[in-house]
């Protein structure tokens, strides 16, 4: 204290924000902010680029599905000529409107910094299943496969926790196919509400089953 000063200095603003992400008070309206609007984003968005591909695939196809069937002729000609006609609107209608902006939307909240400052920010709540707040990476990453997210667990030290971890990830994580039935069929036949139903159903099922493994292992 007789030889050094501290040089304190002025918090930028960058900084602010970054506090306000893991204070409990602020962090936690605006990660609902964030989670709600990246389902938005992804219902709305999907939704526009899957009726825009499926019309653009119609006009580019017209009728030659129907030909091919008829050229084959019988049951098989029509089974085979669906077949690959609803593969392809399957992939144009799911994979590429709703899984490509998951990711996309994932890769911007990873760049920007703030799926580190919402571990920080859960921390608590994930003690109370018996997980640490890197647990959430994981489940998050589960939301796109459940593949790399049972591989993603290895950043977690403890046997114990990797267990508590997969079983949830298994269980209660949608991957992104089963986001994009929920948001893309659901949501459009069923509507809003429904779509967040099934995802606060999934949420509890998280909170219910870490908590009953927590107690048991």
């Amino acid at each position: 204290s007789e030889v050094s000063r501290p040089n304190v200095l002025p918090r930028t603003r960058g900084q602010k924000i970054s506090d306000l992400t893991m204070r409990p008070r602020t962090g936690i309206p605006l990660l609902i902010a964030v989670l709600a609007g990246v389902l938005l984003t992804i219902i709305k968005v999907g939704a526009f680029l899957e009726e825009t591909l499926l019309a653009a695939y119609s006009d580019l196809t017209g009728t030659f599905f129907t030909d091919l069937a008829d050229s084959i002729g019988g049951e098989l000609g029509q089974a085979l000529a669906s077949g690959v006609d609803l593969s392809i609107q399957a992939i144009l209608a799911i994979v590429i409107p709703f899984i490509l902006i998951f990711y996309l939307i994932l890769a911007l909240l990873e760049d920007s910094g703030y799926l580190p400052r919402v571990v920080v920010l859960l921390d608590g709540v994930m003690h109370k299943i018996g997980l640490h707040g890197q647990a959430i990476i994981p489940m998050l990453v589960g939301m796109g496969c459940n593949v790399p997210a049972i591989l993603a667990t290895r950043v977690i030290e403890s046997r114990r926790e990797k267990l508590i971890l997969g079983t949830i990830i298994i269980m209660a994580i949608p991957c992104s196919a089963q986001m994009a039935v929920i948001i893309g069929t659901v949501g459009n036949y069923g509507g809003i509400l429904y779509v967040i139903a099934i995802l606060a159903t999934l949420l509890g099922l998280v909170l219910i089953l870490g908590r009953l493994l927590h107690k048991a292992i």
